[in-house]
Formats: structure tokens, C-alpha cells, sequence
């Protein structure tokens, strides 16, 4: 298993990614015997992964919270390189696995 640090310009980019649409396609058949497609479009939840949401992070510059650019993800399962434009490798993680 490995741990990876994501960091997204939003959460929509993280939804696109950790969520993937998923297209299935059901043939029926019509009272005449015609074949009828449903088409349905759904985003499924990515498969064998621990996903740790952090969303923003806050800095305390000057008594005064300050957000970090970014939406955070923590994640956990296969190396992978599907992941490689989104990793970052913080020098001190906010939040980890136990």
C-alpha cells in the first residue's frame, strides 16, 4: 500500500478524479420486440482506495487564518502513476493515516 498526497486546483477536479463516471447501457425490449437502450451515467466512488478528504488547509499567518491554494486529498491503496499530476510531497502532512 501506498499513501499519496493530492492536491487539486478544486473540489469539482477532485470529484472528476477520485469519482470517475461510469456509462452502462440497458437493452430492453418494447411490447413490439424492439430493443429499447438506457443509457445511465453515474459517478462511482474509485475502487481499493482509502480517500481521506482534507479540503482546504489554513495557515496561521499573523493570529489570521489563511488558506492554502488547492483542495487536499489524502490516499491509500496501489502504486500508481494515474495519480502523478496531482501528487504533492509535503514536508510536514497536516493529516495521515494511522
Amino acid at each position: 500500500m501506498t499513501d499519496f498526497f493530492l492536491k487539486f486546483k478544486d473540489e469539482a477536479e477532485a470529484n472528476d478524479v477520485l469519482n470517475p463516471e461510469v456509462t452502462t447501457i440497458t437493452t430492453s425490449y418494447d411490447e413490439d420486440g424492439n430493443p429499447v437502450e438506457t443509457i445511465n451515467t453515474e459517478r462511482q466512488l474509485l475502487e481499493g482506495y482509502a480517500i481521506d478528504v482534507i479540503g482546504v488547509i489554513y495557515d496561521i499567518v499573523d493570529e489570521e487564518a489563511v488558506a492554502l491554494d488547492g483542495w487536499h486529498v489524502n490516499l491509500r491503496g496501489a502504486e500508481t502513476d494515474v495519480f502523478d499530476a496531482y501528487k504533492v510531497e509535503p514536508v510536514v502532512p497536516r493529516r495521515v493515516f494511522a
